[in-house]
């Protein structure tokens, strides 16, 4: 089993690792407090965006378990802390409920549905006609597409429900445009969680051996290691001593999970994700880099990228970067492919911004007919 001594943080799922149908899993209440009287830092997670964090307190209160909001992270919340990175004091078109439009509300965005700058989709259990048009149109007209949570369906009394992923699906039928979506399993919701308590990857730890040890022979875990929640090492353990009756996973720490020993357990089913292990996938991998790309040099959002600020071009710049595109095509014309190095340089009132985007589009206009005839 891992060496847990140098955790000096916790991050755990809520939804199966804590409760189950509303009621706290037997251990979960006492894990908690020791968490409390210990003051480690921990955060609560789910892509339940409906609920504000004192709202899902009081819930979760009712069910036998004592979380302070503080200590509660939504997919609207980290949504929320996305949206504000990549464009302060922005706009969006919202479809979801108290959860998600509190929390843009609170890092200062404007929800309009006059040219806003994103359509950003959530839970709700209210959703129409009428903001799905809306959505498509504003997508279509430029607006950026985000989700809080990549879930297809969720939980009812009655049996299941669509959730936002569903809904995301016919916005991107209709519009043909992908959302960019912040929820788990995206580690990006991870990562702002360890931010909100102050912790590093190295030291935050996931429900490990301690946590199986507590619980029932017959518990199942169901997607339950997404983004990394689950110690694979020490689920491995209760698998197979059947402490735990079984689970079924979705997503590994390493992938393709070529040799993995959960592999050769009988009581866990796998549809291990494939990765970029298939030609399909390569194709959508290079697609997807070539949009990033493109994004970049216009200055828009560029949601998968660790080095690049997009959408933070000043106005003044961005007319002259279709320009500097075509000067690069023109330079290529001239000169063919004997060009061994190119200089930009730019003058006048504009020089006093921030013009590097102008040299990539310089660039770009010259190596996109020269990639084009090669």
């Amino acid at each position: 089993m891992a060496d847990r001594s140098n955790i000096t943080s916790w991050l755990t799922d809520m939804d199966g690792v804590l409760v189950h149908e509303g009621h706290a899993i037997p251990g979960a209440a006492e894990l908690i407090a020791k968490w409390q009287s210990a003051g480690t830092p921990f955060l609560v997670l789910t892509n339940n965006s409906i609920y504000t964090p004192r709202d899902l307190s009081a819930r979760l209160q009712a069910g036998g378990l004592d979380i302070p909001e503080d200590r509660i992270w939504t997919s609207a919340l980290a949504t929320a802390a996305f949206l504000d990175k990549q464009m302060p004091g922005g706009s969006a078109f919202v479809i979801g409920d108290a959860g998600l439009t509190t929390a843009l509300h609170e890092v200062g965005y404007v929800q309009t549905d006059n040219d806003p700058d994103y359509v950003v989709l959530g839970e709700t259990r209210n959703i129409n006609f009428e903001s799905l048009t809306k959505a498509v149109r504003l997508i279509k007209a430029g607006a950026r597409f985000i989700v809080t949570n990549p879930d297809v369906t969720g939980p009812s009394q009655e049996g299941v429900i669509p959730a936002a992923g569903s809904f995301a699906a016919l916005i991107t039928k209709a519009t043909g445009m992908e959302p960019y979506v912040v929820g788990k399993p995206n580690p990006m919701m991870f990562r702002s969680a360890m931010r909100k308590i102050g912790a590093h990857s190295e030291t935050t730890g996931m429900i490990a051996g301690p946590q199986f040890a507590k619980a029932k022979s017959n518990l199942r875990i169901v997607n339950a290691s997404r983004g990394g929640i689950i110690d694979e090492t020490a689920l491995y353990e209760a698998l197979k001593s059947k402490q735990i009756a079984g689970a079924g996973l979705d997503v590994f720490v390493s992938e393709p999970p070529t040799g993995n020993p959960l592999l050769e357990l009988d009581n866990i089913v796998v549809t291990p994700h494939l990765g970029a292990s298939t030609d399909e996938a390569q194709e959508k991998a290079g697609i997807s880099v070539a949009k990033s790309v493109r994004l970049a040099l216009a200055g828009d959002l560029v949601p998968d990228a660790v080095n690049v600020a997009g959408g933070n071009i000043d106005a003044s710049v961005k007319p002259g970067i279709a320009l500097m595109e075509n000067m690069g095509q023109v330079l290529f014309g001239i000169c063919g492919g004997g060009v061994t190095s190119i200089e930009v340089e730019v003058r006048g009132e504009i020089a006093a911004h921030d013009v590097s985007v102008l040299k990539l589009a310089g660039l770009k206009g010259f190596f996109q007919n020269a990639v084009t005839e090669q």
